[in-house]
């Protein structure tokens, strides 16, 4: 019989019996562990058909089909179409105006009359027009706005007979100025109306439409708004679609 150790600043020897018993129970705890992970991966591998297995393999398919279905592309909204196309206008004056005037926008106020220089020799020479006060500033209003308002000054000084103040000319042709650039990138159709309603830049489109968009009105993506902003322009002149011609009056700006 073992004996019982009273004094409790020592402790109790384990049996060496206990030990083994201990130690045996532990290494057979282990290896039943070990060979039940091994059952289950058996029994997972051995049966393809499971639930969790269908599962899986159905979402894989479904994600392999959604890949390989062509997705129908969404067409841009008009108004998006319409800013690109009066865009895309611009962008043909700017570089016809810049190869024969060799023009350089500038972020601040001339003090000569460079800009408008250049717009009526432009006007003449390339457009055939008359180079008159109207031509030049809204030419200048659709290919540089911000420039035209910081030089507003050189453009106001070349109106004639008019006896509105010249602050209060330059306030009002600032704001049609505005309009102009609105329709470039806040475009509305009420923007529009007022672009088209302007025979200048109706004129200025149409030239853009027979000379500038050959290949681009042709594109199904873009053929019914060219279409549409040709339609209107040419409603506003009161004329069917002719090529570009020179005006024949030469009315005071109407803001």
């Amino acid at each position: 019989m073992n004996e019982i150790n009273v004094n409790p600043s020592k402790k109790t020897p384990v049996p060496i019996k206990t030990i083994s018993k201990r130690m045996s129970g532990f290494c057979k705890t282990k290896d039943q562990k070990r060979t039940a992970d091994i059952s289950v991966e058996g029994s997972n591998s051995e049966e393809p058909n499971s639930g969790n297995f269908k599962i899986a393999d159905s979402y894989t398919l479904a994600k392999q089909v959604r890949q390989v279905k062509p997705q129908k592309k969404r067409r841009k909204r008009r108004d998006v179409i319409f800013k690109k196309i009066l865009r895309e206008c611009r962008r043909f004056f700017q570089t016809k105006l810049t190869g024969l005037t060799g023009f350089v926008a500038s972020k601040k106020p001339r003090k000569d009359d460079y800009m408008y220089n250049c717009m009526k020799k432009f006007n003449i020479e390339s457009l055939g027009n008359q180079g008159t006060f109207e031509e030049n500033f809204y030419l200048a209003c659709l290919l540089y706005p911000q420039d035209l308002m910081r030089n507003l000054e050189s453009f106001v000084t070349k109106i004639e007979d008019c006896d509105i103040d010249k602050e209060q000319l330059k306030k009002m042709y600032k704001g049609t100025a505005h309009k102009i650039h609105d329709t470039l990138y806040k475009y509305s159709h009420d923007k529009l109306d007022f672009f088209v309603s302007k025979p200048e830049l109706s004129k200025l489109f149409c030239y853009f439409y027979e000379h500038g968009a050959a290949e681009e009105r042709e594109d199904p993506k873009y053929s019914c708004e060219y279409s549409f902003i040709r339609s209107k322009c040419t409603t506003a002149l009161g004329r069917k679609c002719s090529p570009f011609t020179s005006p024949s009056s030469t009315q005071q700006l109407s803001v």
